[in-house]
């Protein structure tokens, strides 16, 4: 792996963060580093409305020159939330003629054809009694998602994984005015633009191929979920010290291939002895309440040092390992009642993986949270669905709370081992 990452081309000027992490808070990037958006410029016929940014980007990464990205915004692409406002667009890329590039203002001319992107865009929300400083503060919340999201982008293609997370193109921002920015109270809402991915979320993606009583044809889309989850997750525990703290099953996606693209990956099964051929590209998406923790060397090796959003604060963990694939494996029961699409002995598997712990006390998951997190009395008999609710979100941020079982790792052995008793590795 190289001992860089090179976020240059992402918008922040000479932003070269060492991939081992090492001093990471001195690489964040700030306000002042946004590139804000021109008023839209008309080109032709064909692209009546084009977006460039004020100042040109370093690095592109296919030829090394400089380049200003270009975009268009067209509808809203997935509906809008209280978050971020998703659309569909198109961009390309300018890059100074060669006759021109040594002048003072060189001439840029259109290198690639306008290609679809999506775009993210998130408002500045902050309230009417709040000072100035609420605005870097929540441009902070912002770029520091971006910030995890390229580091996971970087860090999975030195692991044969590129399509894991969405492409992400550049981070700019559109302002209150047309003048540039000198405050982030300067600043409307920020985009992070990527590539628009053809396929469907993980949820609407089971809803077309999970049927009730097909155990075992569930149980394997399952596995394929599964063995590439704990891959991708132990990766990045291990090498980024990174939750992704909303793990639901809208935030996965899976990436449609034509059949000629030649797709393929292979991930290993428990330890290693065993190797998953992947039928689906799994893709995780939407890091805003994502971290990287401290890692040793810290009074709290598990704290956050750099964390996205605002529902999390710096009290709360970071690094807990079983987190992310609690929370998965909760929000697929609650939309899935897995004993009705399982076998029993892989649903037995899931539900002993989901037991808890917190003050030396075990508590079932699934049996279901209230909005605050506290755990639902417990019936005789375990409850056909669960309830998803931020009592899922308050239960794990609990830092007494730990979900053992769920540890990528440990869960990757203990379905591997249950796989080859099932013939299936």
């Amino acid at each position: 792996m190289s001992t860089h990452f090179n976020l240059s081309h992402f918008g922040w000027d000479n932003l070269i963060v060492p991939s081992n992490l090492q001093h990471l808070c001195a690489f964040l990037p700030t306000w002042k580093q946004l590139k804000a958006l021109r008023a839209p410029t008309h080109l032709n016929s064909q692209h009546p409305a084009v977006i460039f940014p004020h100042a040109v980007f370093q690095n592109d990464p296919a030829d090394s020159r400089p380049f200003l990205p270009a975009f268009e915004k067209g509808p809203i692409h997935s509906g809008i939330g209280t978050y971020a406002h998703i659309y569909r667009g198109t961009r390309s890329v300018f890059k100074p003629s060669p006759a021109s590039a040594s002048t003072p203002a060189p001439r840029f001319e259109r290198t690639q054809p306008f290609a679809p992107i999506c775009i993210k865009e998130v408002p500045l929300q902050v309230a009417a009694d709040e000072d100035d400083s609420a605005y870097e503060e929540e441009c902070k919340a912002i770029l520091y998602e971006a910030f995890l999201h390229a580091l996971l982008m970087k860090f999975l293609a030195t692991q044969g994984l590129e399509t894991a997370v969405p492409h992400l193109y550049e981070i700019t921002a559109t302002t209150v005015t047309q003048n540039p920015p000198t405050d982030p109270a300067d600043f409307e809402a920020i985009w992070m633009t990527m590539e628009l991915i053809e396929g469907e979320t993980l949820q609407t993606h089971l809803s077309h191929v999970f049927e009730l009583g097909q155990h075992a044809k569930n149980d394997r889309i399952l596995l394929d979920i599964l063995f590439q989850l704990t891959h991708i997750l132990h990766l990045l525990q291990s090498a980024l010290r990174f939750n992704h703290r909303d793990l639901k099953i809208n935030n996965l996606f899976i990436r449609r291939h034509a059949a000629a693209e030649g797709w393929s990956r292979r991930v290993p099964a428990g330890d290693g002895t065993h190797i998953w051929e992947c039928v689906r590209d799994l893709v995780l998406i939407d890091f805003g309440f994502s971290c990287i923790a401290c890692g040793t060397g810290f009074e709290n090796p598990r704290a956050t040092l750099v964390g996205a959003g605002s529902y999390y604060g710096a009290e709360h963990d970071c690094m807990k390992v079983g987190r992310d694939l609690a929370h998965f494996l909760y929000s697929l029961h609650a939309a899935f009642p897995l004993q009705s699409y399982l076998s029993p002995s892989l649903f037995a598997l899931l539900h002993n993986a989901v037991r808890a712990y917190r003050d030396g006390a075990e508590i079932d998951m699934w049996r279901g949270f209230a909005e605050d997190g506290t755990p639902l009395p417990i019936d005789a008999t375990l409850p056909v669905a669960v309830p998803f609710n931020n009592g899922i979100y308050a239960f794990l941020r609990d830092g007494d709370t730990d979900v053992p079982g769920c540890a990528p790792a440990a869960l990757a052995a203990t379905l591997a081992a249950w796989a080859v008793s099932a013939g299936l590795l």
